[in-house]
């Protein structure tokens, strides 16, 4: 290490601008990554986004904070071989960059290269990439798949030095795979989130933002959302996200038809951060009804907004909603306690302000960025101690 401070390479997925964030780690490093490279035992920090075309690009954000881009052969298709080829892109740069230490932010195959690189590592529990393989796998080539993904996950937790936790629960799951230390760090949310937020609009709004997939059951919440409209009328429910598998959105569409709510179903499509805290504004509550989730930075960001939260009881949500006192938590799938939930939220008013208040004062204790580096350099210290 230098005099000066820590040089870190931090791998993983960085926007180029903010208008390109899509999913919850481009939103999580976005937060830390500034703040890391704030921190008084921090010298220098490196991004490294690893890019399937283009050639090496290098964008310095600020004195203390550079980004590259490192292109590689591949990104997708078999697990085991390409990362390889991202170990030999990223070493030929180990030289020029000198960093103390590499930070992968996922167990996939961030991880994977980060602890392969003969530098100390530390990852980031971001997903569990080879648990949503399994949900999704289809005939032989999905079993395949899972099974490659799951060796890729015992692989990169049992190599790094330490393993960061985002919550109890994958704290436990993974606890047995785990080959160095391990610490719980929340993910952080940006500073904008704590700013003060003015109060919701008469319009009682209903908003779900998230990737639109089966996981995230979407179909789920239409359903709910139909009851919700037959007690409150004038509810709106707005859809926030990438449509990646449109087959999926297209079936959600129909099933909003159906049901006759299409004309209070608003579809926002993808929204930057901005557009993000726009929409939270704009709405009385956040809905995740997923059935399988980790540390969903959207309701990080709802609850320090001072939003309540109705979300279904999976992975770690049930360690960021507290039940009756910032939102509501019901089982997975069952839309029924979900259209319940919503309404008494959009109908009383006065009780949603108080969750709100609380959900605030919550948010800013566990995912405040200046807290969540500090953290993460103790973790840092930890690797290299």
């Amino acid at each position: 290490m230098s005099p000066s401070g820590l040089r870190v390479l931090l791998l993983g997925a960085y926007p180029n601008d903010l208008l390109q964030i899509v999913g919850g780690v481009e939103a999580v490093n976005y937060a830390l990554v500034p703040a890391l490279a704030a921190h008084p035992a921090v010298a220098h920090v490196t991004v490294g986004v690893l890019r399937r075309r283009g050639q090496l690009r290098r964008h310095q954000i600020s004195a203390t904070l550079d980004r590259i881009d490192i292109p590689v052969p591949f990104l997708s298709g078999d697990v085991l071989v390409h990362s390889a080829q991202c170990v030999q892109a990223v070493r030929r740069l180990l030289p020029s960059l000198r960093p103390d230490l590499v930070h992968g932010t996922g167990i996939d195959r961030v991880g994977d290269v980060a602890t392969q690189l003969g530098l100390p590592a530390v990852v980031t529990i971001h997903g569990l990439v080879h648990i949503e393989a399994r949900q999704s796998a289809r005939g032989l080539s999905g079993m395949i798949k899972t099974l490659l993904f799951e060796m890729m996950v015992r692989r990169v937790l049992r190599r790094a030095q330490v393993a960061i936790s985002i919550s109890r629960y994958d704290a436990s799951l993974l606890a047995p795979m785990i080959g160095g230390r391990q610490v719980r760090i929340a993910n952080p949310i940006g500073p904008e989130f704590f700013a003060a937020a003015p109060a919701p609009p008469l319009h009682p709004q209903v908003l779900f933002a998230g990737v639109i997939r089966p996981r995230k059951n979407v179909l789920g919440i239409v359903n709910a959302f139909a009851r919700v409209r037959q007690a409150i009328p004038t509810a709106r429910l707005v859809l926030a996200g990438p449509e990646l598998e449109p087959d999926y959105a297209q079936a959600v569409r129909q099933r909003a038809s159906q049901l006759g709510i299409s004309d209070a179903v608003v579809w926002a499509g993808h929204l930057a951060p901005a557009g993000v805290l726009a929409a939270l504004h704009q709405s009385h509550v956040l809905t995740l009804f997923s059935d399988q989730e980790t540390l969903p930075t959207i309701i990080a960001q709802a609850l320090a907004v001072g939003r309540p939260v109705v979300s279904s009881r999976v992975g770690g949500t049930a360690e960021m909603v507290v039940d009756g006192e910032t939102g509501y938590l019901v089982a997975p799938g069952d839309e029924e306690s979900l259209a319940d939930r919503l309404i008494a939220v959009l109908q009383d008013q006065s009780s949603a302000q108080a969750m709100g208040v609380r959900a605030a004062a919550v948010a800013r204790q566990s995912y405040d960025p200046a807290s969540v580096a500090d953290q993460t350099v103790g973790a840092y210290r930890l690797a290299m101690g």
